[in-house]
């Protein structure tokens, strides 16, 4: 495979992680096995603690929905995350070339998704989501745009 294969391969992984990373959130939190599985309470006396991690419980209709505020650490996490991406971006450009950065970035979001999936307690989810919002955000900054 060619120089130009390469550079392409890396920049689609980049662009892939960069929406991906953001969306499927929503689509695990709306899972009861998510709760269950991390020992988070959707009613009763442990709402206050799943509301820090994910956010703020809203009542719809008679069922609990989980619906995402400005609040919680998943979120803000996320966020800080991406933020310190965004400026990591320009020191590991000038150190190490927009191809090696690209390719640094991959390996960490790699690493950051096989924590996520692997998480085993809330702190290692946690510490994994703001792994992928680092890298994915240093992969958005460092990618050639079209």
């Amino acid at each position: 495979m060619g120089h130009t294969t390469y550079v392409t391969v890396f920049a689609a992984v980049g662009s892939i992680t960069y929406g991906y990373a953001a969306a499927i959130i929503g689509q695990v939190i709306g899972q009861p096995q998510f709760y269950t599985y991390f020992g988070l309470a959707q009613s009763g006396a442990g709402v206050s603690h799943t509301e820090t991690v994910i956010g703020k419980f809203k009542e719809v209709s008679s069922v609990p929905e989980t619906r995402l505020t400005s609040q919680g650490a998943m979120n803000g996490l996320y966020f800080a995350g991406g933020a310190l991406g965004s400026l990591f971006s320009a020191w590991t450009g000038s150190a190490f070339g927009r191809l090696r950065t690209i390719q640094i970035a991959c390996g960490i979001c790699v690493l950051g998704a096989i924590l996520m999936t692997a998480a085993v307690n809330v702190a290692m989810f946690l510490a994994s989501r703001f792994i992928v919002s680092h890298s994915s955000r240093d992969l958005h900054f460092s990618l050639p745009s079209a």
